[in-house]
């Protein structure tokens, strides 16, 4: 060893394996197509228009994105087939045997029979028989087939199953398969995410207001994404309350916004996302009102239309000093979309960064503790956040306000303080603290009083 190696020793290391960000500006447009895999990725240089494996309908969905001025670089597509409705069959063993019970629990509800073969002869149809009148009698949204020595159970609505097991004091031999299984956007979507959950925002082809309802559910029960839904519904323009806006308000989705366009295939609200998408929140945020949509043409509506489609919180299409713009960019729940955009932005970075800060002590062999000196190092990485927040336009600086400055709270670890760290959670090493900032907000509408006087 040199003399030099021996006064100073020095060892890098390169620390944590960085984590991967979510992408909050991709968008994915869920429709017909046939590849093989539930998701591709497509840019703007791709020939997607002579792509086999896209409907129509998916190809021009993407040309509108990418006609845009300024739009997304990456549009994900996610397959969706068309709906099935759910169909299984029942088999009792052949022979049945006396006094074993056969039967199925559909919805909750025991649909049972004891075999009665020394008494009344009871044979296998005799047993398929009885349990296809009991269900038949007993309600339920399905539709029996009876096939001699077993039977079918097929769901009255393509997407809308219905749950079943063996009935709770079946101790017969029998055999349940299912024959087509339930499908529909919502288990799509569901396939969709298992495979790529690498997206933020969700469209559809479809129109179709079962569908939108189903899309909407699965992206209120997500709870991470946002669902642009187009509408050419007239209900949502008149005053009415069974349209699908007015479901969605009723539901106070806070993650799905409705826009009403009178042409369906001019694809408003995938030329819309994909220009705000554009907008990347760790940098800037963005109204989703007075965009103009590039091959979308305006629509032309009463007043009062305008004022039903607005106060059911969907956005309109329209022209403003002569150009076609969007407004105002709400989601069903009367929130607007670009707040949902910088809670859910906050929300992942947070998390994401906490996640990278515990990795990196760790491949430095290190531990953050549980000391006030610990908490620190969250309460520096939330504030750098927070500040980036403010310098992207999602909060304010409270510079006007002392009460709007962003802020963190950490726990004590004083037990008589008025935020004490639980015993439970020092022992289970959880670090609970919160944080907080004012969202900006942005401006929609300008009144101006002005006064002018004579010399």
């Amino acid at each position: 060893m040199s003399l030099d190696t021996y006064v100073v020793n020095a060892s890098i290391s390169l620390g944590a394996s960085l984590i991967t960000r979510a992408g909050l500006g991709t968008p994915l447009i869920a429709g017909a197509a046939t590849f093989s895999d539930r998701v591709q990725s497509y840019a703007a240089d791709d020939d997607y228009a002579n792509d086999s494996d896209l409907s129509t309908e998916l190809k021009a969905a993407l040309a509108r994105i990418f006609a845009q001025t300024i739009h997304v670089s990456t549009v994900k597509v996610g397959r969706v087939g068309a709906d099935q409705k759910l169909d299984i069959n029942l088999a009792p063993e052949n022979p049945v045997v006396d006094g074993k019970i056969y039967g199925l629990k559909i919805n909750g509800t025991n649909y049972e029979y004891t075999a009665d073969v020394a008494g009344a002869g009871d044979t296998t149809a005799d047993v398929v028989d009885e349990l296809v009148t009991a269900i038949t009698g007993g309600g339920e949204p399905v539709t029996m087939t009876d096939n001699g020595n077993d039977f079918d159970i097929e769901a009255d609505v393509a997407g809308v199953p219905f749950t079943y097991a063996d009935g709770d004091n079946v101790d017969g031999t029998q055999t349940t398969t299912v024959t087509t299984a339930d499908r529909s956007i919502s288990t799509e979507l569901s396939e969709i995410e298992a495979e790529d959950g690498d997206w933020y925002y969700l469209l559809t082809t479809s129109r179709d207001e079962t569908d939108i309802n189903r899309a909407a559910d699965w992206i209120a029960s997500d709870g991470q994404r946002i669902y642009i839904a187009q509408t050419d519904d007239s209900g949502v323009k008149g005053s009415g309350s069974s349209d699908i806006a007015s479901v969605l308000k009723a539901d106070n989705n806070g993650r799905v916004g409705v826009i009403f366009h009178g042409t369906d295939t001019e694809y408003l609200a995938e030329g819309l996302t994909g220009f705000k998408a554009a907008a990347d929140p760790d940098q800037q945020s963005t109204t989703w009102a007075f965009a103009n949509v590039v091959g979308v043409s305006a629509d032309t509506l009463t007043t009062s239309e305008r004022a039903y489609i607005l106060g059911k919180y969907a956005s309109v299409y329209e022209s403003a000093g002569g150009v076609a713009v969007t407004f105002e960019g709400k989601l069903a729940s009367g929130k607007y979309i670009d707040q949902r955009i910088s809670a859910d932005w906050l929300a992942t970075r947070i998390k994401e960064d906490c996640l990278q800060e515990l990795l990196n002590y760790s491949a430095r062999n290190e531990k953050i503790p549980y000391t006030d000196n610990g908490f620190a190092v969250f309460t520096a990485l939330v504030m750098k956040r927070l500040q980036q927040g403010i310098r992207a336009g999602h909060f304010v600086d409270g510079s006007d306000n002392e009460d709007e400055l962003p802020w963190v709270t950490m726990p004590s670890l004083d037990p008589d303080s008025d935020n004490p760290v639980t015993t439970e959670d020092r022992e289970a090493r959880i670090l609970r603290f919160s944080c907080g900032a004012t969202l900006a907000g942005g401006v929609h509408r300008v009144v101006v009083n002005a006064y002018v006087e004579t010399s």
